[in-house]
């Protein structure tokens, strides 16, 4: 779905919630239930937490629709919701983190598994900031502006972890990383 189509619908729903309609939710949750349940699990690295996380998200709105009528970008609030909500959950769970293979669930089923295995490999050498980036930016298209307005960092820092992250992926994988 283009950018321009889904920042309408998205715009349309944050509308009809405002209006007390609370059907709204269930085409908010077909719109963007995939991706916060991967950008989730890029941050707990966890299917079941990353599971929990977006719904409890999309739960609170339905407790508070209130609060949208605060919200300019839709998007972007759930989006900083599911981070919130996602780490706080990893910092109460205490758990082991397994590989970056969990990232890749959906979304690098067409890659040979060898380049599949290097992938997660140079992905799991990455820190946590250099990896939500690198997610944010690759599978989630975000731009670094908005990247930066989430993580709440500048819009530079946001391509400076972006730029190292694959200088480190390039260095794993032995060179053959293209921006």
């Amino acid at each position: 779905m283009s950018g321009l189509i889904e920042f309408l619908e998205c715009h349309m729903i944050a509308r009809d919630l405002r209006r007390g309609r609370v059907d709204a939710v269930d085409r908010l949750f077909e719109l963007l239930a995939k991706p916060l349940y991967h950008y989730a699990l890029s941050v707990t690295r966890n299917a079941g937490d990353a599971e929990e996380v977006v719904q409890d998200v999309f739960l609170e709105m339905v407790r508070d629709p209130d609060r949208l009528g605060r919200v300019d970008d839709l998007k972007a609030y759930l989006y900083r919701a599911v981070r919130n909500t996602a780490l706080n959950r990893r910092q109460r769970g205490n758990r082991e983190i397994p590989s970056a293979e969990i990232l890749f669930e959906a979304s690098a089923g067409d890659l040979p598994t060898e380049d599949r295995l290097a992938l997660e490999q140079a992905l799991d050498c990455l820190s946590d900031e250099q990896r939500e980036v690198v997610v944010l930016k690759t599978w989630h298209g975000l731009a670094f502006r908005d990247i930066a307005e989430l993580l709440q960092i500048s819009p530079n820092t946001a391509a400076s972890r972006y730029r190292y992250a694959l200088e480190h992926m390039r260095t794993a994988l032995g060179g053959n990383v293209h921006a």
